[in-house]
């Protein structure tokens, strides 16, 4: 997965959470620097803004631990011990 920008930067896209997807490498490559629309692509779901879930979902996905960040992250369903919250 690589993270794509509905509107591309080389045309002042943003790297907001409003204008970031996830897209395949290939899809990716195809679109290029070009808006979805234009690329003859759609988006499969609407983009929504990103919640506590969706950056601890990220960054579990890259395998990344960020101390700093435990006291406000917590242990998912899945028993996940990465992001419990550490104890005062």
């Amino acid at each position: 997965m690589t993270l794509d920008h509905v509107l591309p930067r080389s045309r002042g896209g943003r790297n907001t959470w409003e204008n970031l997807v996830t897209a395949c490498w290939k899809c990716n490559q195809a679109k290029d620097s070009r808006t979805p629309e234009e690329a003859g692509m759609k988006l499969l779901h609407r983009v929504i803004p990103a919640t506590v879930h969706t950056a601890r979902g990220l960054l579990r996905s890259v395998g990344m631990v960020v101390e700093e960040w435990a006291e406000y992250l917590f242990v998912d369903s899945g028993g996940d011990r990465r992001f419990v919250a550490l104890e005062a």
